[in-house]
């Protein structure tokens, strides 16, 4: 049988405080394949600081502040996970959002950078956490695949 093909590309603007990129790979990947998406997809990542992830926020979403993560899906209504295909699109991280929520929540900036790659994989693929229901379906997914996934990569 042959692995699913997940492609994920990564800029890394801000290197210090970033956990490698084949953790962050193994992130996407068992992320998508808990999600059942069968192969054939890429992703791109970006990991930023405050002052880009801001400019970013601003321009595309209209908000003047820092945010962690932002998603920016390239599909509208593809049909499920099961039914993702090509580029689904680009994910912005924030590396001072981690390192600043990490203190917060005693975590590490690796776990938080982690939890941002599901949370936007999430997004991708068709999740919201516009209304209460919604985000705590979010919620419990993402942390059941944080729990599942980043044990297993390290």
């Amino acid at each position: 049988m042959r692995a699913a093909a997940y492609r994920t590309n990564i800029v890394m603007r801000k290197r210090s405080g970033c956990p490698p990129q084949g953790f962050l790979r193994e992130v996407a990947r068992g992320t998508l394949g808990a999600e059942g998406v069968k192969g054939g997809v890429e992703i791109n990542l970006l990991l930023a600081g405050e002052a880009e992830i801001t400019r970013l926020n601003r321009r595309y979403l209209g908000r003047d502040t820092p945010t962690d993560v932002i998603a920016f899906g390239a599909k509208k209504g593809m049909g499920g996970a099961r039914a993702a295909r090509g580029y689904l699109g680009d994910i912005a991280i924030s590396v001072d959002a981690a390192r600043y929520n990490a203190r917060r929540f005693k975590t590490t900036p690796k776990e938080e950078i982690a939890l941002y790659v599901i949370h936007g994989i999430l997004h991708l693929l068709g999740y919201d956490d516009t209304n209460e229901r919604a985000k705590k379906l979010m919620e419990k997914r993402q942390f059941a695949i944080m729990r599942d996934v980043v044990c297993r990569a390290g």
